[in-house]
């Protein structure tokens, strides 16, 4: 641990992770907080590079040294404890260099492993520091307290400037490591405030006078760093242990409903005395420690402003909430305010929630007048949107159980559902059993479930797979110290759940759990003695089960309200569409990728209401043409409607808008108006059908005589009622054995037996096929080559939905 990383509370036996780090709720205390003027000077030093050069000592033949880094400040590691690519050069596998611009001290973690293991060495570096780093040796896994082997060779040395800071970050943790705090610090299951706040307070001094005791070892700016350290990570454990206290003592209760527990009359003194004792800020104000810092402040507001005596869930202050109480605060200013307001934003990213708060992030890019701020804000974003639901899922190559290689392209055409977990973790261990009822539910069905596991232990790993029996389950693999799994997916928190779609595609970036805990708007009862996989995430692998490709998003605004589609018979991969009512009477022809090939504009008519579009044969045999329905009626007013015909072109057109002559056919209802949105042209009887949409149980009618002429009136023939309701479109596949027609939310399919009508197939039961809903999806077409079938819907940008269709 290096002392610019994020506090995690830690209590003796659990491990609760991201978990602990948000729930550091505090007490119904009217205590006056005044916030000290931290921001009030900047002392930074200019903007210059640090160096760090080094190299490896007797490589190994046939190994390849990496090396990666990770820098601790927000401005350079878009959020605290991210990985970040080194800028760094390896000219013949022994040497390397790192450069990076600072403007204060701050810490690097460099990571350089072989293939069979890994090890880390912290350094401190300031402006204009150059250092040097010689590795002798390659590293193997850590031995019970920690300590970094190595095969062969000294290890590690670094000798050039300021290189006391470094040392000095070892000697520390070496003296007040884990097993210091586990002998020492108190736990906050057992420990009562009083005695709590006692042995912290002792902590921190004996932790003040040993840095005072090594200050002329170390540079100024990283004596301020560590004092300023050692104060924020007071205040943070306090602010922590409230919460701590109570849910380590009950959560296990039948019926557990958090609490906000009341203590004595000044144990948050430690606020003011925090702020107080801050030095610098360029030490400090891009610490996550300071972050943490405010926003447990923030959290403390929000529980005395809203007097709160209980804390469910769905009432712990989450992004949205501490935005709003922000925004009402007059006491975080300056650039105290824009830190935690990009603290709030980061959490959002970690939560895979930015859509939420969109709105938020363009506010702070447009006011924040910090500009380091702004380029974490942006990095944090581009993380984000690297991993985000739509993209495609990063490779990936991980062992087995029994050492096989398991790669993301094994499971081509699968829905698979990655599951990360530690050992330690108890968030990750108490899914595991409903887990494993996701895993029954699904067993038959195309998912893949994958459990990543991080530890570095081959064998406890191995021994809790079987101990928890997720053995069974799925498929077990762990991601090694060279794999970038975790960067590449936007890693954020454990447990960490990602699906991804059976087209290779992030369905979901950071997936519900398997128990339903902290779904948004249902808390958790933990008084369930049944194991039942949520809801949400069964809806969820349901969905990524039907979720179709998106072949691209049309990329002209003129198609915003898309109400019908169909594929061409004469332009392979093409496919037409069309606006609703009120639109130009324009049809427009679009090819495999959603971008707008033509334009073709039907002369004298009127786009009144126009629902749906067909391709067929037509009066001239060897011909393809295409129909529009001008049948919408959503009053079933309309004395007549119509049906629009004209030729579909040879080939793609040149610049500009292609006028178009149709013949146009007016059409009657027997019993009166109708609304309708739906056309059906038949390959095999040439025959024109339309669904009626409104009725509880909808109508199937068809045109008497489809060889019509310009100007023909005829009145429909009603040949059978389906009992289906809001039918927004159909198709019939070119071989005209495949009968589909759709409402907003599903879609009809029968199938067409041969020398069988139209009417004869569709009068028996419909079966349904996959689709998940969109905006508003009006329009519907099979392939020209069946294959498969594409859905369309209103809206900017719609998208090409392609479902594969194996019937």
């Amino acid at each position: 641990m290096v002392f610019f990383s994020s506090l995690i509370t830690r209590i003796k036996g659990k491990n609760f992770g991201y978990f602990t780090a948000l729930l550091t709720v505090p007490v119904m205390l009217t205590v006056p907080v005044m916030l000290a003027a931290t921001f009030s000077a900047q002392a930074g030093q200019p903007v210059r590079p640090v160096v760090i050069t080094g190299e490896f000592v007797h490589p190994i033949p046939g190994y390849t040294n990496t090396i990666s880094i990770l820098y601790l400040d927000i401005n350079i590691s878009k959020l605290p404890g991210r990985y970040k690519d080194a800028r760094f050069s390896q000219k013949d596998n022994k040497s390397f260099i790192i450069r990076q611009e600072i403007d204060h001290s701050t810490g690097i973690n460099i990571f350089f492993s072989k293939d069979k293991g890994q090890a880390s060495y912290f350094v401190n570096v300031n402006p204009g520091d150059s250092l040097h780093l010689v590795i002798d040796g390659y590293a193997v896994a850590p031995d019970e307290k920690g300590n970094q082997l190595f095969t062969s060779g000294k290890g590690i040395s670094l000798t050039g400037s300021n290189v006391g800071d470094s040392r000095f970050d070892r000697l520390f943790w070496d003296t007040y490591g884990r097993e210091y705090e586990q002998a020492h610090l108190p736990d906050t299951q057992k420990a009562d405030s009083l005695s709590y706040r006692r042995q912290l307070d002792q902590d921190l001094q004996t932790k003040l006078s040993f840095l005072n005791l090594h200050k002329n070892g170390i540079s100024a700016d990283f004596y301020k760093a560590w004092f300023n350290f050692l104060y924020l990570d007071w205040g943070n454990r306090l602010f922590s242990y409230p919460w701590l206290h109570y849910y380590n003592n009950h959560h296990q209760d039948p019926g557990f409903q958090p609490q906000m527990p009341v203590y004595p009359a000044g144990y948050y003194d430690f606020i003011p005395v925090a702020l107080s004792k801050l030095q610098d800020p360029a030490t400090y104000e891009l610490k996550a420690n300071y972050s943490n810092f405010l926003l447990n402040l923030l959290t403390y507001r929000f529980a005395l402003q809203n007097g709160l005596k209980t804390m469910p869930d769905s009432q712990y202050p989450g992004p949205g909430q501490q935005l709003a109480l922000l925004e009402k605060d007059n006491k975080l200013t300056g650039k105290a305010r824009w830190l935690i307001y990009l603290t709030i934003l980061g959490n959002a990213f970690h939560q895979k929630a930015l859509g939420k708060y969109d709105s938020a992030y363009r506010y702070f890019m447009a006011h924040c007048d910090v500009q380091k701020f702004k380029l974490a804000a942006q990095s944090m974003m581009s993380d984000y949107l690297a991993a985000a639901p739509g993209k495609t899922a990063p490779a990936f190559t991980l062992q087995d159980l029994n050492g096989h290689e398991v790669s993301l392209k094994d499971f081509k055409g699968k829905v698979v559902y990655m599951d990360f977990w530690g050992i330690t973790c108890g968030p990750c261990i108490f899914e595991f059993p409903y887990s494993k009822k996701l895993h029954e539910l699904f067993k038959d069905q195309n998912v893949v479930f994958l459990y990543v596991n991080y530890d570095s232990d081959i064998a406890k790993w191995k021994e809790a797979v079987r101990k928890y029996g997720i053995d069974s389950a799925g498929i077990n693999v762990n991601m090694g110290k060279n794999s970038t799994i975790m960067k590449d997916y936007n890693w954020s928190h454990y447990p960490f759940y990602v699906i991804i779609d059976p087209w290779g595609k992030i369905y979901q970036s950071d997936a519900a759990r398997p128990s339903g805990r902290f779904e948004e708007g249902s808390g958790f009862d933990y008084s369930r003695k049944d194991i039942q996989a949520s809801k949400l995430i069964v809806r969820d692998l349901q969905n990524a089960l039907n979720k179709p490709l998106v072949m691209g998003n049309v990329d002209a605004e003129v198609v915003n309200e898309a109400s019908g589609l169909a594929a061409s018979n004469t332009l392979p991969g093409c496919f037409w569409t069309h606006n609703d009512s009120g639109g130009e009477p324009e049809t427009y022809l679009l090819d495999d990728h959603a971008r707008l090939a033509g334009t073709y504009v039907i002369q004298g008519v009127r786009n009144y209401d126009w629902e749906d579009i067909a391709t067929g044969a037509g009066p001239e045999t060897g011909k393809s043409y295409v129909y529009v329905s001008e049948t919408g009626d959503n009053g079933a007013r309309r004395d007549h409607v119509l049906i629009y015909r004209f030729e579909e072109p040879a080939g793609l057109p040149g610049a500009g808008k292609v006028m178009v002559e149709a013949d146009s056919l007016i059409i009657r209802y027997p019993g009166g108006p109708r609304d309708a949105e739906t056309l059906l042209v038949d390959p095999l009887s040439r025959n024109i059908y339309i669904v009626s949409k409104r009725e509880q149980q909808v109508s199937l009618y068809k045109v008497p005589d489809p060889a019509f002429r310009n100007g023909d009136q005829v009145v429909l023939q009603k040949l059978i009622t389906l009992p289906h309701t809001w039918i927004t479109s159909g198709t019939i596949s070119k071989d005209g054995h495949h009968i589909v027609i759709k409402s907003l939310d599903k879609i009809y399919y029968w199938r067409r037996g041969d020398g069988e009508t139209v009417e004869q197939a569709m009068s028996r039961p419909a079966e349904l096929l996959p689709y998940i809903p969109e905006q508003q999806g009006e329009g519907i077409t099979f392939t020209k080559d069946g294959k498969g079938y594409i859905t369309i819907s209103e809206g900017l940008h719609p998208a090409l939905n392609y479902y594969p269709f194996n019937k």
